[in-house]
């Protein structure tokens, strides 16, 4: 999508080289663009590859496409190269230059192609400040050293253990960079704006909510930006202007007391769907805390212990496989174990003085659990629209573009009626997302009436711990 005059010719010089979407029946390109990689391998050059395949418009990070991984490790297999190192690099920006487009397409819009005309037209683009840009490298990863934990030799691998390992290098290449997600003073407040449900959200719940994810983010480690770790108030009252001069959200004044500044903000709903943007952006380190809080708040007791949690923690994470990378180095039990101890450490849970692995609840605790597991609420909303199409079409009754189309028309009419209550649920992303789920699930139509009803009975049980 970028080999247009008069920009090919000079991504060439500097080392770039254009690869279709598709190889499909493509079988003599497949061939010669192996023995190319192959080459390059071979003279040593570096290779950066975007393994999402494409720019998030949900603002999370994608699933890995594995198709360049594929043709990388077959090249090393056939002895292109001695090793190969895969570095994890993460990149982001305070404010994407395209938003407004992202914003468009989540929303069922078309993609405009890329164009000389339409390069020139975003010339206008560079009078405006976008903030500061985030770059993390992680920890290097060497095939050698991959193949020596599993006991492998590189010269007799079956082509399934050739794919195994290719996915394996997948997942820990896109958890390392979930590691070095940046979280900047936008996406924290985007958050916690976002993560109760509603139009309005006062001052002191805000910071309660910045609170309880810093002390959580501080304990798990999480990356935070330079301006967070030296004055994070700070840098949250200059996101808050920044969104009140954005129209992202509005100050109401408190009329009692005349303070001039504002105890109460009001979010634009026509606004929210960019604000989840933001979110997203640093979702990933809410993930582990927020199943952990809806596995707590499923058990409905104050008191329970770690172990009691690991099924349920297991089966959202099946729920939301499509949304977010599992953890592939650690098991659901290691992750709820180091969640528990980040909570009591945060003062959500407290250990039961005489018995072990037991843990009470506290009333600060509470609000503190249905603020975090809020933040999934847009993608359980997604799902329940994406299971009322399913109800009401059969088997492949549209293609995939119109299931789509369908499902964005349904979302905005439970969201005139009430059935779901956050305009950010009505994304393309998540139902798309939602289509791969429910399908790989063995939900296609209004056949599987059955298992709509289960899945149904699960999405809403998740979503009725919330609205407490």
């Amino acid at each position: 999508n970028l080999a247009f005059w008069p920009m090919a010719p000079i991504f060439r010089r500097v080392g770039a080289f254009f690869v279709r979407r598709s190889f499909k029946g493509a079988v003599f390109y497949a061939k010669v663009f192996s023995a190319y990689i192959f080459q390059v391998l071979k003279e040593g050059f570096n290779i950066a590859v975007y393994i999402e395949g494409t720019r998030s418009r949900s603002g999370k990070l994608l699933h890995p496409q594995l198709g360049m991984l594929a043709i990388l490790m077959h090249a090393f297999f056939e002895g292109a190269c001695k090793n190969l190192i895969f570095v994890p690099v993460f990149i982001a920006y305070d404010r994407i230059p395209d938003e407004g487009a992202y914003l468009h397409e989540i929303s069922g819009g078309k993609k405009a192609p890329e164009s000389f005309r339409q390069m020139l037209k975003a010339k206008g683009m560079l009078n405006n400040r976008y903030g500061k840009v985030h770059l993390n490298f992680g920890p290097p990863l060497t095939m050698n050293d991959v193949l020596t934990d599993h006991g492998l030799d590189r010269t007799h691998l079956s082509t399934r253990q050739q794919n195994d390992l290719c996915r394996e290098i997948g997942a820990r290449m896109m958890n390392a960079i979930d590691r070095q997600t940046v979280v900047n003073p936008q996406s924290l407040l985007a958050g916690a704006l976002l993560s109760g449900g509603r139009e309005v959200v006062s001052h002191p719940e805000l910071m309660f909510r910045i609170k309880a994810a810093m002390d959580l983010f501080c304990s798990h480690g999480a990356c935070l930006s330079d301006a967070m770790t030296e004055d994070y108030p700070a840098c949250v009252n200059a996101a808050l202007y920044y969104y009140q001069g954005r129209k992202f959200i509005q100050g109401v004044d408190d009329q009692v007391t005349g303070e001039a500044s504002p105890r109460v903000y009001r979010i634009v709903e026509n606004r929210r769907n960019a604000l989840d943007y933001y979110k997203n952006n640093s979702i990933c380190h809410f993930v582990p805390p927020a199943f952990t809080a809806m596995a707590i708040l499923e058990k409905d007791a104050f008191q329970f212990s770690a172990a009691d949690l690991h099924d349920t923690y297991r089966q959202i994470e099946h729920l939301f496989s499509e949304e977010f990378n599992p953890d592939a180095s650690n098991p659901p039990a290691y992750i709820v174990r180091k969640t528990v101890k980040a909570f009591i450490d945060s003062a959500i849970l407290v250990p039961h003085p005489v018995m072990p692995d037991t843990y009470n609840l506290s009333s600060e605790g509470f609000r503190k659990l249905i603020f975090l597991s809020s933040t999934m609420q847009p993608f359980l909303e997604s799902y329940a629209t994406a299971l009322t199409y399913f109800a009401k079409n059969r088997r492949n009754h549209h293609r995939r573009s119109k299931m789509l189309k369908k499902m964005l028309a349904i979302g905005n009419r439970m969201y005139r009626q009430g059935e779901i209550r956050l305009k950010e649920s009505i994304s393309k992303a998540n139902y798309d997302n939602a289509i791969n789920f429910f399908n790989k699930n063995g939900v296609r139509g209004s056949e599987d009436d059955v298992l709509i009803g289960r899945w149904n009975a699960v999405v809403g049980k998740y979503r009725n711990l919330m609205s407490r």
